[in-house]
């Protein structure tokens, strides 16, 4: 296909896949946690007698059967091109007259003339009477999936979702497209709990008068409002619980809200109510604890792929913590907006810097509107600046992670992030802003290594570490940006380079670092257990600080230099004694992400302040192994890494001598030991 997708979902299942990722089986039955025994793709039948599907269709006041003849790949989200669509018939045995019903409701209803095979699998399964988990990237079309359900059945579906505003724009857009073409007929939706300033509207849905009933996960399970709903379960009304943003129920994730833990009384008061879970994030431990929590049944889970050829996938380096570093990167900001008009995203890790740098923008660009947005501003003040960017009125927002879920803003061109996001989730949730329209947008990271460590721990579970680290790795490799991001995610793409990332197409011929990675690696490999930060190796090889030796020595620094003869003269040769700090930060970032070195996670800090982190770093097998046989140069290196060895070379000449290319470490240190 050209777009790295091994196979359209639901078309069948990769043998094998679920040894990289557990998720990536498709199609899975009675998916256990991280189970690796291969699972038989489900076969989706029409309603069973007496479940809560086949009442619905029997008191619907328009009742239906069901179907879709899903093929091609109808922008229903105005995202063409982002996902692999087929021009071929698609067999779906004895679901096809369910299909084609199916479809016609969605030519009659929706704006769309055709459905995903991914989407129609998903109505099939649930119209056949399975709990479902939707896992699709963001604007791949699941909204649709419930809608139509809905639509499809005259039943009443619940929405639950964690942003008044959020629900409010879809009530809108749905009204707005689905209820006026409906004529007489009550498809309508309608929003329940603090948004909601008409009493008569909540008698209203629970009395089934609406199609879609948008509610907040606290009102829901709030007090006795969920005993309200049985009424609209026994005539059959009620028909199923769609949770979106299904992330917030796990505490592994970045969004967790407790208030969606409670959502397992829905399924505990009326057991008959069919569940779908809706989320962008396909990490196996979020996945697990949405379908645990939820209480589901042998669901349906459809996993799609969260690749989006149309992102340009870059990063550069922050600029250093010197004289007029702030204003670079800030200009580097205004040439990425100047250079590619449109609306623009700038994503920040706190209040203060996203304010700090809306107001720098803002001076630098006065033709241009600029806002800033974060959780301290009120709800009308957030709205506000919402509305005001969909309109063009504001191009750009700096924005911290309160801008986020659901939000359908078509035409982003860019989305900047100034410092590492806390995890890879959260940045590819983020980037996913962008080019929801299929068109290209380009997506911008300026970031140091260290910006992990100044950041505080909020959680306690280790997998957001995990995942900060990775997202270290992400920015420091030399490798295929869009490739990485798919095997993170566990997909095995058909491509090694994209050709739209920075790090793919370049023909230069890379700097030769073997002596600087020889020196790093053989340092660390001294240090032994006593594991060491970034900031003691750095001041280590440019002569300001010295580590100790493993902890079962008690050597001398006479010693310590023993163990690597000509240290400091290496260490002046290569330029460490200078201003080159930046080069070997960026060499060792590089070198964990090729997996010569790994990072060691420490949390310190007081009461007061709270926990922080700090990270070290150790040689792992794969970097001892390369000092041992003087393998070639790891690569391919990073666009951060060659930068900053072009601009020291352009200052200095050669950066290393001749005399200890391409031997081993004993033999270097006895050719060293001779001198």
């Amino acid at each position: 296909s050209g777009l790295g997708l091994g196979c359209t979902l639901g078309l069948g299942c990769a043998a094998g896949v679920a040894a990289v990722h557990p998720l990536l089986c498709h199609r899975v039955s009675g998916w256990a946690a991280f189970a690796s025994r291969p699972v038989a793709a489900p076969h989706c039948r029409r309603p069973a007698q007496g479940s809560a599907v086949a009442e619905a269709a029997r008191h619907a006041k328009t009742p239906k059967t069901l179907a879709t003849g899903a093929r091609g790949g109808d922008d229903h989200e105005r995202t063409s091109g982002l996902f692999l669509s087929s021009e071929e018939d698609e067999d779906y045995g004895d679901d096809e007259e369910q299909a084609a019903e199916l479809a016609d409701t969605l030519r009659t209803h929706f704006p769309h003339e055709h459905l995903r095979p991914s989407q129609c699998e998903v109505l099939l399964a649930a119209l056949s009477g399975r709990d479902t988990l939707v896992q699709w990237a963001t604007g791949a079309g699941k909204s649709l999936c419930y809608q139509l359900f809905a639509v499809h059945l005259g039943a009443t579906v619940f929405v639950v979702s964690p942003l008044v505003a959020l629900m409010k724009n879809q009530v809108e857009e749905f009204n707005e497209q689905v209820g006026a073409r409906a004529g007489g007929e009550q498809l309508r939706a309608c929003l329940l709990g603090t948004g909601q300033e008409d009493d008569e509207v909540e008698a209203a849905a629970l009395n089934g008068d609406y199609c879609l009933v948008y509610v907040t996960p606290e009102k829901l399970s709030a007090g006795l409002f969920i005993t309200r709903l049985e009424p609209l379960v026994e005539s059959g009304r009620l028909v199923l619980l769609a949770v979106d943003e299904a992330q917030c129920i796990s505490d592994w994730g970045n969004d967790f809200r407790p208030a969606y833990r409670e959502l397992w009384f829905m399924r505990e008061e009326y057991p008959t109510v069919l569940l779908m879970a809706l989320t962008g994030i396909k990490t196996p431990v979020v996945s697990e604890d949405i379908m645990r929590y939820l209480k589901m049944r042998d669901p349906f889970v459809s996993v799609d792929t969260v690749d989006r050829p149309n992102l340009r996938i870059s990063r550069v380096r922050k600029s250093s913590a010197t004289k007029g570093a702030f204003a670079k990167d800030v200009q580097a900001i205004v040439d990425m907006v100047e250079s590619n008009p449109g609306s623009t995203i700038v994503y920040v890790l706190r209040i203060k810097m996203a304010e700090k740098i809306a107001a720098a923008l803002e001076e630098r660009m006065p033709g241009v509107g600029v806002a800033f947005y974060h959780g301290e501003l009120a709800m009308s003040a957030r709205k506000k600046t919402q509305d005001a960017f969909e309109l063009g009125d504001i191009q750009v927002i700096v924005s911290t992670v309160a801008l986020g879920m659901g939000l359908n803003w078509p035409s982003v061109r860019n989305v900047i992030h100034y410092g590492l996001p806390r995890t890879v989730e959260q940045y590819y949730q983020q980037i996913g802003r962008g080019g929801r329209d299929g068109l290209e947008a380009r997506c911008r990271l300026i970031s140091l290594d260290e910006d992990l460590d100044k950041q505080p721990i909020t959680v306690e579970e280790e997998w957001e570490i995990r995942s900060g680290m990775a997202l270290q790795d992400f920015a420091a490799t030399g490798r295929c940006r869009r490739h990485w991001l798919l095997r993170y995610f566990g997909e095995q793409p058909s491509f090694t380079e994209c050709g739209t990332c920075d790090n793919c197409g370049g023909a230069e011929e890379p700097p030769d670092l073997e002596d600087e990675i020889r020196l790093v690696l053989e340092t660390l490999q001294v240090c032994g257990l006593r594991h060491q930060s970034v900031k003691s190796l750095v001041e280590f090889w440019s002569g300001k600080w010295k580590p100790r030796l493993s902890e079962s020595s008690s050597c001398s620094e006479r010693q310590i230099m023993d163990a690597m003869p000509g240290f400091s003269r290496r260490c002046k040769a290569l330029g460490f004694k200078t201003r080159w700090e930046p080069l070997l930060t960026e060499l060792l970032a590089f070198l964990s992400s090729e997996g010569f070195v790994r990072r060691i996670p420490l949390k310190v800090g007081s009461s007061f302040r709270g926990p922080r982190l700090i990270l070290q770093f150790a040689i792992t097998e794969k970097g001892r192994e390369w000092l041992t046989s003087g393998g070639p140069q790891p690569g391919p290196l990073s666009p951060a890494v060659r930068e900053l060895a072009a601009a020291r070379q352009k200052l200095r000449g050669p950066p290393a001598s001749e005399g200890c290319k391409g031997r081993p470490a004993g033999q270097q240190q006895q050719q060293q030991q001779q001198q």
